[in-house]
């Protein structure tokens, strides 16, 4: 199934974007944030509602560049992602992206940007033509793997990994 097709109800499971938050509760509300994969944007306008205020989302979707923001949004494929200084962002989020870069280029891009705080939701063991199996404690050797939790059941799933019985998604937070 196409995201895209889904959009709609994307907007709508409002207690993902909460749990999610709620697991970051340590990241000070001045801390600046980029979304890589922010789809509608939901987690960052959770965020917003919360206090955050210095927020960035990346999504290739143009759909999302034509919804009113408070915060900015880029439109970038994760192929092609925009330069920011070293530093520029204290937590970088990707959330059910990270597994389907099939090189290490994202890993890599988040490695520059030198975030104090890294916070991935993956699929983990899962081998396929869309999905990298990644030992994700190793990834950022200067980062700490703080927290690591699966996520709710259902949560995070989408009708066709339920269909293929795939496990469950990981929350991890890495702090350096």
């Amino acid at each position: 199934m196409d995201w895209r097709s889904d959009y709609g109800n994307y907007l709508i499971h409002q207690e993902r974007s909460d749990w999610l938050v709620n697991q970051l509760a340590r990241i000070p509300h001045w801390a600046s944030v980029l979304d890589i994969g922010c789809n509608a944007g939901r987690d960052l306008r959770t965020l917003a509602r919360l206090g955050y205020s210095n927020l960035t989302g990346l999504d290739v979707n143009d759909a999302v560049l034509s919804l009113p923001w408070p915060l900015q949004i880029i439109r970038a494929d994760v192929s092609i992602l925009p330069r920011f200084r070293a530093g520029a962002f204290d937590l970088v989020i990707s959330v059910g992206v990270l597994e389907h870069v099939l090189d290490e280029s994202l890993v890599r891009y988040i490695d520059v940007l030198s975030a104090k705080w890294i916070a991935v939701v993956s699929i983990d063991n899962v081998v396929g033509e869309n999905y990298r199996p990644y030992v994700y404690r190793d990834l950022w050797p200067d980062h700490d793997l703080i927290i690591e939790t699966p996520c709710p059941d259902g949560m995070f799933e989408n009708k066709q990994a339920q269909m293929l019985s795939m496990p469950p998604y990981m929350f991890r937070l890495f702090e350096k």
